[in-house]
């Protein structure tokens, strides 16, 4: 097939070549290997021409414009360094900095890892969540977390001025509906363990119809002695 000037199908995916500040750049975009997608990556390599012919393809528009850029920009320091260095200051337990490193290298390092902590903005971490194949919302919840607590250190320490992942809406936690058993099901329960001639079964009757009637907490039960 004819493909438009600077746009290559390169290992099954679509490729844009263009001179930027003097060097010849080529990034990978996220197009399917079609008609449409082919298209789509010819005006956006017009758009990326057209801004460099004005003067106008910055460090932060380039980061826009191809957010999973291996393309090393000027300036600050990088989001994978700055992660690196703040969880190496941390005092915390290692199955919770086991916990961020799964999370961030999964969901955000892709994306980010070589890009200026100054120039993430909010608008392309939405991009990255509306990407995302989440598994549920608990995951997704925990992901945007672990960004937002990053980043904020990022504004503590004085890289960025403001947190661009504090406007992102996190899933609301999910309530479990209480389910009880029915004074017939908590009877028969209690019944069938009675029926049990095994000494333990005896002790554990006692202690279930304990605690079904008396409607304590397990915590509380098992803090109770007698007097």
């Amino acid at each position: 097939m004819d493909m438009p000037t600077g746009v290559e199908v390169f290992r099954n995916s679509i490729r844009v070549r263009f001179i930027w500040n003097g060097r010849r750049c080529s990034e990978t975009l996220p197009y399917p290997v079609t008609q449409k997608g082919i298209a789509a990556a010819s005006i956006l390599r017009d758009q990326v021409v057209r801004l460099a012919k004005m003067g106008l393809l910055d460090d932060a528009k380039y980061v826009e414009l191809f957010p999973s850029s291996a393309v090393p920009v000027s300036g600050a320091m990088c989001f994978g360094e700055f992660t690196q260095l703040w969880l190496d200051s941390r005092d915390i337990a290692a199955g919770t900095r086991v916990n961020y490193r799964s999370v961030l290298n999964r969901y955000w390092m892709p994306h980010l890892a070589l890009m200026r902590v100054d120039l993430i903005t909010t608008t392309l971490l939405r991009r990255i969540v509306a990407g995302t194949k989440w598994i549920s919302p608990g995951v997704k919840r925990n992901a945007l977390f672990k960004i937002s607590t990053i980043l904020k250190a990022a504004v503590a320490d004085g890289v960025i001025e403001r947190n661009p992942a504090d406007p992102l809406e996190k899933p609301k936690r999910s309530r479990k509906e209480i389910d009880p058993f029915t004074q017939d099901e908590a009877n028969l329960i209690i019944e069938r363990l009675y029926q049990n001639e095994h000494w333990p079964s005896s002790i554990y009757a006692a202690f279930y119809e304990f605690v079904f009637f008396t409607g304590l907490r397990l915590s509380e039960a098992l803090a109770v002695i007698s007097q």
